[in-house]
């Protein structure tokens, strides 16, 4: 049973968004905004949206809206294994994972590789979508 500060609270950080895509078995995924405007998931180190707190079930025909956690404690559901205070991104299947620091090479131009930092967990985590807690606060490539 997680034990986390408030990890189910809302205050005030939950918004609205479009969705035409069946996110039924979603819940507590990170996710992010496409091109046509509505919910996508997101993939290997984007920059999240927020955390999807409800399951729903839209379509190309019928978009819906859902509600998403954008900043706050939030449930997330973890895709590899990590403790209390690791920073933590996304994997390719919209899952929490330990987050991968950024590194530079240098050269022209300079690249940066990483993933993007999209909070600490609260609670440890272990692969396989079990829930657990984070902070949701995005701060981008970091070392």
């Amino acid at each position: 049973m997680p034990t986390g500060p408030g990890f189910g609270t809302n205050v005030g950080w939950d918004f609205s968004y479009p969705n035409d895509l069946d996110m039924s078995s979603n819940q507590f995924k990170f996710v992010k905004l496409g091109s046509d405007t509505y919910l996508d998931l997101c993939s290997t180190g984007d920059l999240a949206l927020g955390i999807i707190q409800d399951n729903p079930n839209g379509s190309t025909t019928l978009g819906i809206v859902s509600q998403v956690r954008t900043g706050g404690v939030s449930k997330i559901a973890a895709g590899g294994t990590f403790v209390v205070g690791d920073k933590l991104s996304s994997n390719s299947s919209a899952l929490a994972v330990k987050y991968t620091a950024a590194t530079v090479f240098t050269g022209t131009p300079y690249t940066v590789s990483g993933t993007q930092v999209l909070g600490i967990a609260n609670e440890p985590g272990a692969a396989g979508g079990a829930i657990t807690s984070m902070l949701f606060r995005p701060s981008g490539l970091s070392a």
